[in-house]
């Protein structure tokens, strides 16, 4: 199972287990996993080395624990990279489960030199922290995943202590997600941040339940940071960021300029309080942002979106604005930036939004300017012949409609309200559109050193 060559003298190659379905694997087993192993070390013509490994989805006996990790003990794993134990102890008695998780972190730690971790989806715990101490405190580590292990506030502030022992601050890209931690989770991620923490890349810390609180915690490590030039991924899903911890994120933005992913997914952002900060730091950290996810935080398409998203359009690639409450005028509106802009848009996400028959027609309107490859309406009030012509226009684009909630005798007082709307709507993008003109003619002003 070759990966491909460095040089004319070596090949990698990936361990991962015989089968791709769910199973026990007992020692029996596992001795069949070994000589499959062996047989790709030995098979190649020129020296093979082991760059990967992915023991994931399968549950492993303590017997097979102990045959794999003999193994892996009688030979080289000096270039061995990635290490991947997600979900190794489903269903194990929480002894054998822990002896599982210290036999193979123990052997792989004393022979090889990871830089990237993946122990999602074990039942962890402050044990199962301890159990994988020697893997977790490698200089050499890079990348942790850390993803629905069950981590308490306790376990969070365990794996802090544990980072920060190793005097260790090489990490990159750190994700932890659904474990649900509190408030506590938060203040010990905030240390990790501070101590353990090299040049982030990629940081991904959603599903806590924090609070406000918490959340302002995180926030302010990392504006304490300065992830200046190399952040490229922030994913915040499920906190708490509104007032200040919106305030907070917002000054931490506007000097990533590398930015390309940003998640705020039902983040209780505000319209009014906390949009404007947020849209003002992206534009001015100029960063070549692709994917946007504002779902589920009630905004309507406000002036401030609309700006954000038409200073983005030459970049962003999926755009994910679900369960807010756009209703049809604010799908018009952000049709009509999408268009004016020309986007190079592949996946527009709009599902449980109270969009309506003038939305939905905007979106037929434009499908011949868009280049959309994903677009999602579910849960909206969409009329069924608006929705059949867009089935059609848009064919496997549309993605399945599992609820429509639209009923057409409603739809000519719906229209009569809209259109009061869009009336309005107009109105204020007259009115943006001059005050745009206006910015840009004392810009260009000021070059040649006239004042406004």
């Amino acid at each position: 199972m070759s990966e491909g060559k460095s040089d004319k003298s070596k090949v990698f190659i990936t361990f991962i287990p015989l089968g791709s379905h769910r199973e026990v694997v007992d020692a029996t087993r596992a001795a069949e996993f070994v000589e499959h192993w062996s047989t790709l070390l030995t098979e190649e013509e020129e020296e093979a080395a082991v760059k990967s490994l992915q023991l994931s989805n399968k549950s492993y006996t303590v017997q097979a624990a102990d045959v794999i990790a003999q193994f892996f003990s009688s030979i080289n794993l000096g270039q061995l990279m990635d290490v991947n134990l997600s979900d190794i102890i489903a269903s194990l008695p929480e002894e054998d489960g822990l002896y599982v998780l210290q036999r193979l972190s123990d052997v792989l730690a004393s022979q090889s030199y990871p830089k990237r971790l993946v122990l999602s989806d074990n039942a962890l715990g402050c044990k199962g922290i301890e159990a994988c101490t020697s893997l977790l405190q490698k200089m050499s580590l890079k990348e942790l995943e850390l993803c629905n292990n069950g981590l308490s506030e306790e376990s969070m502030h365990r794996l802090a202590n544990l980072l920060r022992d190793s005097n260790s601050s090489s990490i990159q890209v750190i994700k932890i997600a659904n474990n649900m931690s509190g408030r506590g989770g938060c203040e010990a991620m905030a240390a990790i941040l501070r101590d353990s923490i090299s040049n982030l890349k990629e940081f991904m810390f959603s599903g806590t339940r924090a609070d406000s609180v918490g959340s302002k915690m995180v926030a302010q490590a990392i504006l304490d940071i300065q992830p200046t030039l190399s952040l490229h991924s922030l994913h915040l899903a499920d906190n708490v960021f509104s007032g200040e911890g919106a305030k907070l994120l917002s000054k931490s933005l506007a000097t990533c300029q590398s930015l390309q992913s940003l998640n705020l997914r039902d983040c209780c952002l505000s319209d009014e309080d906390d949009i404007p900060d947020l849209v003002e730091a992206l534009i001015q950290s100029s960063c070549p942002l692709q994917y946007l996810d504002l779902s589920g935080n009630e905004l309507t398409c406000s002036p401030g979106l609309k700006k954000l998203i038409s200073d983005k359009t030459s970049t962003l690639i999926a755009l994910r604005l679900e369960e807010n409450e756009l209703q049809s005028k604010g799908v018009k509106a952000l049709v009509k930036v999408l268009v004016k802009g020309r986007s190079k848009l592949k996946e527009l996400l709009l599902g449980h939004n109270e969009c309506s028959s003038k939305g939905a027609q905007a979106l037929l309107d434009a499908s011949s300017t868009l280049s959309l490859e994903i677009l999602g309406l579910d849960g909206n009030a969409i009329p069924r012949t608006i929705l059949h012509q867009l089935k059609e226009t848009y064919g496997t684009i549309l993605q399945e409609i599992h609820e429509n909630n639209s009923d057409d005798e409603d739809e000519s007082e719906e229209e009569d309200e809209e259109e009061h709307e869009n009336d309005s709507s107009e109105a204020e993008d007259i009115e943006q559109e001059e005050g745009e003109k206006i910015d840009e003619l004392a810009k260009e002003l000021s070059k040649i050193g006239i004042k406004t």
